[in-house]
C-alpha cells in the first residue's frame, strides 16, 4: 500500500472504528453481508437509520469515494499509453479530450 493509500485509511479508521459500538445489530449484518458477503441476506423491512449509523455511511462512503479516484488517477498513464483503438469511430483528439476530462473530474473530487 503507497502512503496516500495508508494516510487516507488512517484517518478512516480513526473515524470509522467509533463508530462501530454504535451501530446497531440489524445495521451491524447487513454491512457484513453487503461487504463482506458474511452471514444470510437481510430481511427485507422499512429500515430507518440512526444518526450514527448515518454518520457512518456518510464517512464509509467518502473514504470509498476518495481512495476510488485516487485509484482512477493511479491508471491515467495506463490510459494515455492505449491509443489507438482500431476499427472505432473514436478519434485521437475525441479520445484525448474524454480521457483528460475524466482526469480533471477525479481531481476535482479529490479537491472536494
Amino acid at each position: 500500500m503507497n502512503e496516500f493509500s495508508e494516510a487516507i485509511t488512517k484517518v478512516f479508521a480513526d473515524k470509522y472504528v467509533p463508530l462501530l459500538a454504535e451501530l446497531t445489530p440489524e445495521f451491524r449484518h447487513t454491512l457484513a453481508y453487503n461487504l463482506l458477503g458474511v452471514g444470510e441476506p437481510p430481511k427485507a423491512a422499512v429500515y430507518r437509520p440512526s444518526e450514527s449509523e448515518k454518520n457512518f455511511m456518510r464517512i464509509f462512503g467518502n473514504h470509498k469515494e476518495i481512495r476510488d479516484s485516487y485509484e482512477s488517477l493511479m491508471d491515467f498513464e495506463v490510459y494515455i499509453r492505449r491509443w489507438p483503438f482500431s476499427n472505432t469511430r473514436v478519434s485521437l483528439g475525441s479520445y484525448m479530450h474524454y480521457t483528460v476530462s475524466n482526469y480533471f473530474s477525479e481531481l476535482y473530487i479529490l479537491e472536494e
